[in-house]
Parts: structure tokens; sequence; C-alpha cells
């Protein structure tokens, strides 16, 4: 939309409605206002509008199965409105779709698709690494970490923030609605002593920004400088007196800040403080914490000084304890279990029990603390448990797991706040199991249900079960690894947001290496796994060729070709990615990376659309020559 008024527009929400198929407009014709929707629903937006401007209005548009499952051939009518208010005040009023006069607006057209085959739609995002609290050296290499999940097939664009700054613009690329990892091509700018604030957001296609951390820049044990040696002084010999360190040793930090008053910024006196300590039992046994804090002390009622990040473990060669702000160890060996979110909460293991060795991990009241979307929560109470015992000399490994959760969650408009929280309970229970086969081959077989426990009055009880398959090896020089899943619908959980439902298929990987390069192919072929009544089905496959070229030992160049299609009844979907990604090592230590893609989309059965979509960035770390420090610059 562009503005034409010469007032800024703030949008704040929007309506969508569904409207049954004989209802559309396939002439043009205008549909009086008082047909009544069969389904509608109103979402909070965020959409800024400048003066004689222009800006792209996005609302997500979903369909309960429910309505879905009834539609003949998948095609219904959508109607979407926003709704805002100018500088003025006054109300501001756009239908997605032109208005024949004051009474009647066209509906468009629209068909009814599977998350996974759907255009691009991000729904959750979570800043992994750093922990919020954590107290970093002053200098040293942290490089952020986030995942994205959502539905459909495309490119978004996310971003680092640092004290409100920009300091890094990334691109991801999400295929069917598989969770996609965002790393910071770059470390932090790690050299300015005192707290930081660090948040990821996703801008493009849908505004979605996590819950920011913080993080302390505390000065190196040593001091800022490294410490000088005196030339003249004698070179240590084996008789000489050194000093033992005692049981108990640690290093406590403190940073304080004051500012006066300065135009629209008032006074302030603030304190932080980074405490870490080991106390060792024994040889093999040692108890270690670590905690750090903020306090303002010009006002002593602006919070209550708790810890932002703890941690204490206890730790041995058979048993470990630990509570504190992490992800589960070793979540990805159970994917569909857990994921790694960090959260606050407690994780043990026990080695070497007469059933095997048996982990476990509680979490009371707890909630992503660098999350946006549908994985923030208003506390869950988690519960995961996990034993694994190898037999026949190691050559299978198997291993039992299971979990409940107790989740509290608002409704998704977020409107409404008067409204208790609704409270959902689930059970995890399955088992996974890992063959040694001969030569370097390994099978691995999963499975697990999820039983949703019924809630009276708000939902009836269910299960849903998924399971996943893989082998993994090396033929005549080629690197090998196949798969098989099934996920039904609703797998997701508190203690596993990322879970994929409602989907089968396979994936195939080849990979071999030649002289200095490295190539490799995919293919991969998933369609819903389930089907109702007259809900459409869509087949989504994708294939990736691509090769990796070493021109030293620190320098490569990835090349790579996607090929990605949704063949149904309602859609033909066609889109063909050219990647590349150069990387080289600098003379004085760091790294430039450069990244160019071209997209090609074709949509036949939406108004023949046809797209090309180009992109392009520059990410160049280099050492100080003084003390090793990193700075980042990107283009």
């Amino acid at each position: 939309v562009r503005e034409r008024a010469g007032t800024d527009v703030s949008f704040t929400s929007a309506r969508v409605q569904f409207l049954s198929s004989p209802t559309v407009a396939d002439t043009g014709q205008a549909l009086d206002l008082a047909v009544s929707p069969f389904y509608e629903y109103t979402v909070p937006t965020g959409i800024f509008l400048r003066r004689s401007g222009a800006a792209s209005l996005v609302a997500p548009v979903r369909l309960p199965s429910v309505y879905a499952r009834d539609i003949p051939q998948g095609m219904l009518g959508v109607r979407l409105t926003f709704y805002g208010t100018d500088e003025t005040g006054s109300p501001v009023v756009v239908d997605a779709v032109f208005r024949v006069n004051p009474a009647s607006v066209a509906v468009h057209e629209a068909s009814v698709l599977p998350a996974m085959a759907t255009d691009v739609l991000v729904r959750t995002a979570v800043l992994e690494w750093p922990l919020h609290g954590a107290v970093i050296a002053a200098g040293d290499t942290v490089v952020p970490r986030a995942v994205v999940t959502g539905n459909g097939t495309g490119a978004f664009r996310a971003a680092f923030y640092v004290d409100g700054d920009l300091i890094s613009i990334e691109e991801g690329y999400m295929e069917a609605g598989r969770p996609v990892e965002v790393v910071m091509r770059g470390p932090l700018p790690t050299r300015r002593l005192g707290e930081h604030r660090l948040q990821f957001a996703v801008e493009s296609p849908q505004p979605l920004a996590a819950n920011p951390i913080s993080f302390v820049c505390a000065p190196p044990p040593n001091g800022v400088a490294y410490p000088k040696r005196d030339p003249f002084a004698p070179p240590a010999t084996s008789g000489s007196i050194s000093t033992v360190p005692g049981p108990l040793h640690g290093s406590v930090t403190w940073l304080a800040e004051g500012r006066t008053k300065f135009r629209e910024e008032d006074k302030s006196a603030t304190g932080w403080g980074g405490w870490n300590g080991a106390y060792e039992l024994g040889p093999t046994r040692k108890i270690e914490a670590e905690a750090s804090m903020r306090v303002r002390f010009d006002d002593v009622g602006n919070g209550n000084a708790r810890p932002q990040h703890v941690k204490v473990r206890y730790s041995d060669p058979h048993r470990s304890l630990e509570y504190g702000d992490a992800p589960p160890d070793r979540a990805a060996e159970t994917p569909i279990l857990m994921s790694p979110v960090p959260r606050r909460g407690a994780q043990g293991a026990w080695h070497g029990t007469p059933l095997g060795d048996l982990d476990g991990y509680v979490a009371l009241s707890s909630n992503p603390i660098s999350a946006a979307g549908d994985i923030r929560n208003q506390g869950s109470d988690l519960y995961s448990a996990r034993l694994r015992r190898s037999l026949w000399k190691n050559r299978v490994e198997g291993t039992l797991y299971g979990g409940y959760t107790h989740e509290k969650f608002l409704p998704d408009s977020g409107l409404v706040v008067s409204v208790p929280p609704a409270v959902h309970r689930a059970a995890i229970y399955g088992g996974m199991a890992r063959f040694d086969l001969p030569g370097e081959w390994t099978l691995l077989a999963d499975g697990a249900t999820v039983r949703h426990r019924a809630t009276q009055g708000v939902e009836d009880g269910r299960s849903r079960t998924g399971w996943r398959t893989e082998l993994r090896g090396t033929a005549a020089g080629f690197d090998a690894l196949a798969q098989g899943f099934s996920y039904q619908p609703e797998m997701a959980t508190a203690l596993n947001p990322y879970a994929l439902s409602d989907r089968r298929g396979g994936y195939a990987q080849l990979a071999r290496g030649f002289l200095k390069w490295r190539f490799l192919g995919t293919f991969r072929s998933e369609e819903p796994a389930h089907r109702e009544g007259q809900e459409p089905v869509v087949r989504v496959q994708t294939a990736t060729f691509g090769t990796r070229v070493e021109m030293n030992q620190c320098s490569w160049v990835t090349p790579s070709f996607v090929h990605v299609t949704h063949k149904g009844a309602n859609t033909a979907f066609t889109e063909n990615r050219i990647a590349t990604e150069y990387t080289a090592s600098e003379p004085l230590g760091g790294r430039t990376t450069a990244r160019f893609d071209v997209t090609f989309i074709n949509d036949d059965l939406r108004a023949a659309t046809k797209r090309r979509v180009t992109s392009g960035s520059v990410v160049s770390t280099r050492w100080s020559t003084q003390r090793g420090s990193p700075a980042t610059r990107a283009m």
C-alpha cells in the first residue's frame, strides 16, 4: 500500500475471514458485506507506514484442519482487512483487495495447502547461544547461534543487534518447514567492558523479534594487556619451587558504571558482578559454580538482585549433577524427545549402573528467556529421562526415553490478558536403537508416541506417533546416507518445540572427495502423513547438488544448485536456486566470507507468478595487532 494523505499510519491488527467456495467472486463481481464467514480471527500486527511512503501489509493466514478437511478440492474465499490509526488519531481501514464501493468488497480465491507446502511463514525464533547473563572475557571469540522454525519453503532475512545497533545481517533458507540454524558470520565485538544487550530478529518476510539477552564483558583474569616476561629472569628448572593451588580456587569480577543526567537520559549508577569457582573434592571429583548479577545502586527497588546466570555442577567419573541455565545435554541424540532450548533447570547423569547409563532433566515453571512466537509460554514444568545400554560388545546400543510436560500458555492473539492461562499436558515415551553392521555401516531406528492428555471442556485426549530410520556408511569411496521418516500431526511439545509434524518421506545423500574437490548430492521427498476428508495433498521434492573446492588450507568456495518442486491438485510450484559462498583467511588472522544467491521462482497456478530474487553479502573479520581482539565489518 502507498500513503497519499501525508500522515504516518500505524497498523495494529488484521482480521482474516474465510468464506465457502460458492461466495468467491471468480468474475470480479463485488460481494455483499452481509455474507458471513464460516471462520475468522484477528491477529496483532506492528506495521508502520510513513507519510507518502509504501509498506507491505503481511499477516499469517492459517485455517484449522477441522475446517480445511471438508472444503471441496481445497478452494475457498479469503478476505484480509488491516486496521490502524494515523498520527491525527483517525482510524484507517485497508482491505487486501480492491474496494468497489463502500458497501461491497471483492474476495480473493484461495487454495488450502498443508503447512509444509506453503510460502515461508516464520513462527518462532530462539537465540540458543550465548546464554543470558554470561560473563565473557574481553576479546574472547563468541559466535551467536539462533534457530528459526516455521512453515513452507522460501528465504528469510534475519539480523543480530547489539545495544540496539545492527551488527550483522544473515540470510536463511527454509525447506518444507524444517528448522533452520542461523549462525552469525563473524564473532561479537567484545572489547568494550560492561553489559551489552544482544537480540536476534527475523525481519522478512514477517517481522518476529526474540527477547533480548544481556552478557557482560569483563577483563580477563590476567588483565586486558598480556603480561610481560622479564628477559633477564632465569628459566624455570625442575628443581625450582612452585606454588600448588589449593582445593578452592576461582575469580570474582565487579564492574560499575555511573551516568549523569543528559538531555532525555536520567542519571544512574549500575553494577555488575561475576563469580566462578571450583572446589576439588579429590583427584577426580569437584564442584563448580558460576553466577552473575546486575544491581542498580541508585534505585534499590529496581529489581531484586537475583542472579541472571547460575550454574552449580558436581562431577566425578561416574555421575554428574547440574543446576543452571543451559540446554539439555546431548539433546540432539533424541530429536523426537527434546530440543536444545536453553532453560533454567536441573539435569543429572549416572554412568555404569546395572541397567546402563541413566540421565534426567527437570525444569519447573520455566520458559525460554530468548524466544519469540509459539515457543514463548507462561511457564511450563518439564520432566524427561533416558536409559542407554550397550549390548553385544557395543555392537548394539539401545535407548529408552520418556518425558512429561505441564504447559501453560495464553491465546495466540496475545490481546486478552484477563483470561487465565490454559494448561496442556502431554506424555512422551519411545525408544531408539543403533546397530553396527559389518564394514563401516550403522543402522538407526527411533520411534516415539506423544500422548496429549484430555482437558475437560477444552480438548480431547489423543495420541500421535512418529518414527525415523537412518542408514549410514561408506562404500566405493562414497559417503552414503539414507533416511526414512513419518511424523503424525501435533508432535511438538514444550520439551521439543522444533519437532516436525504431519509429514512422511525419505532422504538420500551421496558425497565423495576427489583431490581438492568434494562433491555432494541430496534428494528429499515428503508429503503430509495425515489424510482426511477432501483436504488436498501436496508432495514437496528437493534436490541439491554442490561441491566444495579448497583453494588452500584456510580458503574454499562452495557453489551449489537447489531444485524445489511442490506438486498437488492445487499447486504447481518450482524454484531453482544457485548459491555460492567463498571464504578466505586474512594475513593477520580473521576471515572474509562472501555469499551470492540467485533464485528463480515459478508458480503456474497462482496467476502465473514468476519472480527472480538476488541477494549477496560480504562479512570480513580481522584481528587487531595489539591485543588480538576481533573487529567485524559487514556489507
